[in-house]
């Protein structure tokens, strides 16, 4: 009888920047994805979002200044094509493969992300994060980690979920055991009375922490510098209705210091 072996594959991580100073957290992540498995390949895709360019020709032309625009924008693109050979010349050497496609940013990340296993996406310190990342993180159909461009050490060992009791959360769980393997996770859950489930499921390997308070940002903000990464269900609104509502997702991921999971 002849037994066949089976193929192990390579995981594939996509990282999304928008600009050089991203590069270097990228960079510093993508070692720690080597470190962590056997084969993987990092990937850094740049997207020439022509939604700008076309919001930005409508503007000039309402001002009936179409051969101005015509010029204006064939500058902008050189600018642009420029700044990506910047980005592609800082990156060389440090990724598998360096690349740029031009298109709508979330048509291009859903369509890139059918040959990849996991999308990384680098956001400003201390800023609040762009509609388009807003679009990603709510439309993302594989795991997704938002990083902070000026963190330098990254690793997987120290794991905190943000568990609300909701069912995006327990998708993410599952999704990051999937991706990284089981793990000791500590459960943070802030004023939540729903039934546990994960204990259920995984037993001792989730470790519940219950807290109960009036500003959950707060609570869970003092916990996130103490882990490597942080497991959370995602938004469930645009940036403007998160940010109108109050919502914590958004909070926590525009001032964590730590890697964001969602998946």
């Amino acid at each position: 009888m002849v037994m066949k072996m089976a193929m192990k594959t390579k995981k594939r991580v996509l990282f999304l920047v928008s600009k050089a100073e991203e590069i270097n957290a990228a960079f510093n992540f993508s070692l720690a994805l080597k470190k962590r498995f056997d084969r993987v390949d990092t990937c850094l895709l740049y997207v020439k979002d022509i939604s700008k360019y076309e919001m930005f020709q409508n503007t000039i032309s309402s001002y009936n200044m179409n051969n101005s625009a015509s010029i204006v924008m064939r500058e902008y693109k050189g600018i642009e094509n420029t700044f990506y050979e910047e980005i592609k010349e800082e990156a060389k050497g440090n990724f598998d493969k360096v690349y740029s496609i031009s298109g709508e940013a979330l048509e291009v990340i859903t369509e890139e992300m059918k040959a990849y296993d996991l999308l990384v996406t680098v956001r400003d310190k201390g800023s609040n994060i762009s509609t388009a990342l807003t679009d990603i993180i709510r439309n993302h159909y594989k795991p997704l980690i938002v990083i902070n461009e000026e963190q330098k050490e990254f690793n997987f060992d120290k794991i905190l979920m943000l568990n609300d009791g909701g069912y995006k959360v327990n998708k993410s769980v599952f999704s990051f055991f999937n991706t990284f393997g089981e793990h000791n996770v500590d459960v943070l859950r802030v004023n939540v009375e729903d039934k546990d489930r994960l204990t259920e499921r995984f037993g001792d390997i989730c470790k519940l922490i219950h807290r109960t308070g009036d500003n959950p940002v707060e609570i869970i903000s003092s916990y996130i510098p103490n882990y490597d990464i942080v497991i959370m269900g995602g938004l469930n609104y645009p940036a403007f209705f998160e940010r109108l509502m109050g919502q914590t997702g958004l909070k926590i991921i525009e001032s964590s210091t730590k890697p964001i999971f969602i998946g």
